[in-house]
């Protein structure tokens, strides 16, 4: 298993990817049809992809020519962070965020921050995450729904 920048060639295994995961966490996470089609139509689609990829820094995990997960950062923000549902508990989701963690703390960030759903909270907190509060969605697709904000200060590379 490699970690590496996405390229070019990436952008399209990356927004299927997406889309996968998206449809995945749709039932357990209680989304309407409505917000599964924001995600895989908005959020998961190719241009939306290449856009972010040229503002944040996007990592991808493959093993040979599969592509298993991506980790998106901006700043010292984790923004995306999945992991093909085939391929869950073989640390790969774990690798992503240390990874994801390295590259905020080269970029001279003292705490990495995210945002969550409710569920994946004890995934983050297993990797030394802590809840600093939430965020209530009040209006758009996603009104009703909660986002769990969460950090973690970064010890200096020994």
């Amino acid at each position: 298993m490699t970690i590496r920048g996405m390229t070019a060639a990436d952008e399209q295994a990356v927004s299927d990817l997406l889309c996968a995961c998206y449809r995945w966490i749709a039932e357990p996470e209680g989304y309407t049809a409505e917000q599964v089609g924001f995600l895989i139509e908005e959020r998961g689609s190719l241009e939306t992809v290449q856009r972010e990829s040229r503002e944040q820094q996007y990592l991808v995990t493959c093993r040979g020519e599969s592509l298993l997960g991506m980790v998106a950062v901006s700043g010292n923000l984790i923004t995306k962070l999945y992991v093909d549902p085939a391929s869950h508990r073989e640390g790969i989701g774990r690798a992503l965020f240390e990874a994801a963690v390295e590259a905020v703390r080269a970029a001279g960030f003292e705490t990495v921050a995210l945002g969550t759903t409710p569920a994946t909270v004890p995934f983050y907190e297993a990797l030394g995450m802590r809840v600093d509060g939430h965020k209530d969605h009040t209006s758009g697709v996603f009104s009703g729904r909660r986002t769990m904000l969460m950090e973690k200060t970064l010890q200096p590379k020994a």
